[in-house]
């Protein structure tokens, strides 16, 4: 049982149920809603009940719903003889009479109407098609990106409805609101020591990175979600198989509901054949008979009853034995809040005790058990929150979306979702007719939102940086700051650096000895975390020049220094004392420059952005227009012939410039060549005329090794080495 907090300081007033079936059940008043909370592996989160709205009609008694008369009474799916089953208690009680007064028979009063049912208005949507659930389809305006699983499904269970849902709602802002903030922690998960999901865990609401420690907002088990996991628990398509689209199952009650299916959905714990303590009837048959009077679902009610009160029936909630508040129940955890598990049931009970809306004060399991599904039913699935998706992500109550939600939980719809699956299933109705309704998003991503890896702490920060001998700028501690500075002098020429990351499985890059230029140095320091996320630290290290004269490097670039300053009067193509050649202009590297310089020497160089590019081989245009043959930066003036440029084409050059005028077949060091404009034109396949004769080229080289016959535009010609005869 655990509560947890959702938006602060807001409080919902949940509206009253019409109708004289409701109004039969119990004399209900406006009651300020709050939400459930879960057992186990889920938790949901809490708003604040308001007991001071005026109560309008008289207190409800136990006799408003009980009777001390057993009664058998048979509906669609079951036989229930109440009389029967609890003949051995009465006889019992009957023999104990002599030394205490016997308990009443807690009993059901059964004769009021079934709630209407509504799932018959759509069954001509059933048993379509694949031609028809397309049209369907479109009709419904599902995106292209829900279709291809929609029909995977279609095919599998072709009684199955979907029906799609236009929220109107862009899907940023609906991921906005859904995400925690330190002010609002609305998304939470299930998380242990024992098998933790760092990488789950949000880093922006509840860590704190210096200690690598999250806070718990419930218990020792509950931590904020990531933005990641949201996302990925809001996109509709993560539920788009057989057993996760029961997120989107209408929550209304359904005719096709039977009792055994409750039993089903509460297999596994003490509510599939139990009985409340000296009552006449069964869990089961109590959640079946309160989903018809409500309108609830019998199999939603089940499975919220079981997450909430887990699998025995030692909790004070649902035993009455409380003893601020004995006889009380609450099945739903409804009104459920506090920072302890004592004051969280104490909070139930005292909302369950108090006179008011729903049939309270609850002082049996069964007033309980209806009470809760009629706050289910009016202040949520009959408030366009009728699936489990959209009790957790209100996107289609409009007048209280986002915030008017049940629970907090992000993994509900997968837990909730999978029990139904495996109720319809043991029971023989999941193939029957169910219906889903399918929120629709504006500009939802065309991609599915993904799983984060659920492994790995994230955290990636220095615990220390340190740096011999000296200290850095500003003083390191550990915090979001990722820049520092630091100046040696001139005859430091290395470092050494000394870094320790918060968490013992993160690794760093980058420390240890480094050797600095003369000028400024930028040092990274890489931490990797765990889970794979870095956090780059960059430490300027600038290295003092005294009088020093010469080359010095700084930000990649080269500068000349005399007696420690840029000396402005040096222009021209120099080489430093690393053997890099660099175009200085007043004194600092020419990045400006791009192109071919010519050197005092006569000789020319390819430059790119004032250094010489010795990587460089294949063809520059000069300023005047021509093309020149470079290889490894130098312009080589003695090559003539066939070159290749570096996008891969060949051109032919003549003492190193390109020689447009070249066309036809000329003779290289490997082989004569078509050539056009001074191209070789490697695409071409056919005959070419050289000297009055015609030969066969094939890829732009003359075949003169080839002796046969081939054939052109459907002429068959004769070659002898490379000749037509």
């Amino acid at each position: 049982m655990r509560r947890l907090y959702n938006k602060a300081g807001r409080r919902i007033t949940g509206m009253l149920v019409a109708g004289s079936l409701i109004a039969s059940l119990f004399a209900g008043v406006t009651l300020n809603t709050n939400t459930a909370s879960a057992e186990e592996n889920y938790a949901d989160t809490t708003e604040e009940i308001s007991e001071d709205v005026s109560e309008e009609s008289t207190e409800v008694t136990s006799e408003d719903i009980t009777t001390e008369e057993t009664t058998e009474i048979t509906t669609e799916d079951t036989q229930y003889d109440s009389s029967e089953e609890t003949s051995e208690e009465t006889s019992e009680a009957t023999t104990e009479e002599s030394t205490e007064e016997a308990k009443p028979v807690d009993t059901i009063d059964e004769g009021i109407a079934t709630h209407k049912d509504d799932s018959a208005e759509v069954a001509e949507a059933t048993g379509l098609s694949a031609a028809e659930f397309e049209v369907y389809m479109d009709e419904q305006g599902f995106p292209e990106t829900y279709k291809p699983k929609l029909r995977t499904l279609h095919a599998q269970h072709p009684n199955w409805i979907f029906q799609a849902v236009q929220t109107g709602v862009d899907w940023d802002d609906a991921v906005s609101h859904e995400v925690n903030t330190p002010s609002n922690v609305v998304s939470v998960f299930y998380d242990t020591s024992s098998n933790p999901h760092y990488n789950w865990r949000s880093t922006n609401v509840g860590y704190d990175y210096l200690t690598d420690t999250w806070q718990h907002f419930h218990g020792s088990t509950f931590y904020a979600a990531s933005d990641e996991l949201v996302m990925y628990y809001m996109d509709p398509r993560t539920y788009f198989d057989e057993e996760n689209i029961f997120s989107f199952e209408s929550l209304k009650y359904s005719s096709t509901q039977t009792e055994a299916g409750v039993r089903a959905v509460l297999n596994g714990s003490f509510l599939a054949n139990g009985k409340p303590a000296n009552a006449s009837y069964t869990y089961a048959h109590a959640i079946y008979l309160a989903a018809r009077q409500s309108g609830v679902s019998a199999y939603h009610i089940a499975s919220r009853i079981k997450l909430e009160v887990g699998g025995t029936p030692n909790s004070q909630l649902v035993n009455g034995t409380n003893p601020s508040y004995p006889g009380i129940y609450n099945f739903y955890n409804i009104g459920a809040y506090g920072s302890s598990d004592s004051g969280i049931i104490l909070g139930a009970l005292k909302y369950a005790a108090s006179s008011g809306s729903y049939g309270r004060p609850w002082n049996s399991p069964y007033k309980a058990i209806l009470g809760g599904a009629l706050f289910l039913g009016n202040d949520y699935i009959l408030q366009n929150q009728d699936t489990i998706y959209t009790q957790k992500f209100n996107v289609c109550n409009s007048s209280n979306r986002y915030w008017h939600q049940y629970m907090s939980n992000v993994q509900v719809c997968p837990s909730e979702s999978y029990r139904m699956y495996q109720a319809y299933r043991e029971c023989g109705l999941l193939n029957s007719q169910h219906i889903f309704k399918i929120p629709i998003y504006n500009n939802l991503p065309q991609e599915p939102a993904v799983l984060p890896p659920a492994k790995g702490n994230p955290n990636n920060y220095l615990k220390n940086l340190t740096i011999a001998g000296f200290s850095l700028s500003p003083a390191f501690k550990c915090s979001t700051t990722t820049d520092y500075s630091l100046t040696v002098g001139a005859s430091k020429d290395c470092i050494s650096i000394v870094g320790t990351p918060v968490n013992k499985y993160a690794r760093i890059a980058g420390s240890g000895i480094v050797n600095l230029d003369m000028g400024v140095n930028k040092v990274p320091i890489t931490v990797y975390a765990q889970s794979g996320a870095t956090r780059v630290y960059t430490i300027t290290v600038t290295r003092g020049r005294g009088t020093e004269t010469g080359f010095f490097l700084e930000n990649e670039l080269w500068y000349y220094y005399k007696n420690g300053k840029v000396d402005t009067s040096v222009n021209g193509f120099y080489r430093t004392y690393t053997g890099a050649w660099v175009l200085l202009k007043n004194g600092k590297q020419n990045t400006n420059f791009t192109g071919l310089y010519k050197h005092y020497t006569g000789s020319w160089f390819y430059l790119k952005d004032g250094r010489l590019h010795s990587t460089f081989t294949g063809l520059v245009k000069h300023t005047s227009g021509s093309w020149y043959y470079v290889e490894n930066g130098k312009l080589m003036n003695t090559v003539t012939g066939m070159v290749k440029h570096n996008t891969g084409i060949y051109y032919y050059v003549k003492n190193g410039r390109m020689d447009t005028g070249v066309n036809g077949l000329t003779k290289c060091s490997n082989g004569w060549y078509y050539f056009v404009s001074g191209r070789m034109m490697s695409n071409y396949t056919g005959l070419v005329t050289y000297n009055g004769a015609q030969w066969y080229v094939k890829d732009g080289k003359m075949q003169n090794k080839y002796s046969g016959k081939i054939t052109i535009s459907g002429k068959t010609y004769k070659i002898l080495k490379g000749k037509v005869q």
